[in-house]
């Protein structure tokens, strides 16, 4: 599938929501676009600030579950609140009497549609983010069992999930943007998981070794101490991704100045594919008598 496929969903709803914001009226869109977006916020906060409060307050590690269900029911609540008192706010003001009716609908209504459509889309992208990412490690993760070189030409082709989250990172300035939200998918976090997954295969570890992309990391000294932490050695075979580019000691390394630009810029598809090709038969042309 078209790696672009998420940027034309997106599109095609900024589109949907710019035509309807003329006819009908931007009043309801922007009241539940400003509502997610603060939701959103409140969610993503928690995400990040949870874990460490839940250890310096109430002396408890929290995994990635409970604080994804905690931060879940936080941005439900905060959505309800602030589409209610919102919703007040924006009628009053885009009203036939508000100081904003001029705005209302026709062509100003639907430019400020592009507000709440970004929000969605943003949510979007995050959500096909994180699709992509745990794919790509299931697939590193199958790549790196023992007897793939069996396999060859029998492999599945990379995930499209992983192409569709390549093509919204292609972007320019949406990766970095999203890597400080999103942790679930931020570049250098899941590239370390990536590589600490690699490290273990006898076969995708040598030849990481041997591509420009993955070379200088896979050798790295950090890479084989995140392997053998027991923690994060019994993450990678529960085969739990998300808790794996979650990991605190993952997250350090990825966020060591050092190694944190080049993590963050590793092609791993293409050494991904690229292994994949070297382990396809060759095709042994008979010539002609």
């Amino acid at each position: 599938m078209n790696d672009f496929f998420p940027l034309l969903i997106a599109l095609l709803f900024m589109v949907i929501a710019f035509v309807s914001a003329m006819n009908n009226g931007v009043v309801k869109l922007l009241s539940s676009g400003a509502a997610a977006a603060v939701g959103l916020a409140v969610f993503f906060i928690l995400l990040h600030l949870l874990p460490a409060l839940a250890d310096q307050f109430l002396d408890i590690q929290l995994t990635w579950k409970p604080v994804i269900g905690i931060s879940a029911v936080a941005l439900l609540v905060v959505y309800v609140i602030a589409r209610l008192i919102l919703g007040a706010v924006f009628k009053w003001a885009f009203n036939s009497d508000g100081f904003l009716n001029s705005f209302a609908d026709g062509i100003p209504g639907g430019v400020i549609s592009f507000f709440p459509s970004l929000v969605v889309v943003f949510f979007l992208f995050c959500c096909f983010r994180i699709a992509g990412t745990v794919q790509e490690l299931n697939y590193t993760a199958s790549l790196s069992q023992a007897g793939i070189v069996q396999r060859g030409g029998n492999i599945p082709a990379y995930p499209f999930s992983g192409g569709w989250r390549n093509g919204i990172e292609s972007v320019p300035f949406v990766p970095p943007i999203l890597d400080l939200v999103d942790p679930f998918s931020n570049r250098a976090n899941r590239n370390t998981a990536a590589l600490v997954i690699a490290r273990g295969s006898a076969d995708l570890r040598p030849f990481a070794e041997s591509q420009k992309e993955t070379a200088y990391l896979i050798v790295n000294p950090g890479i084989e101490t995140l392997r053998t932490n027991t923690e994060v050695y019994a993450t990678v075979m529960r085969q739990d991704r998300i808790g794996l580019v979650l990991n605190a000691a993952i997250r350090a390394f990825a966020s060591t100045p050092e190694v944190k630009d080049d993590l963050a810029r590793m092609d791993l598809r293409q050494v991904l594919e690229d292994f994949v090709k070297s382990l396809e038969p060759e095709t042994i042309t008979i010539p002609e008598i």
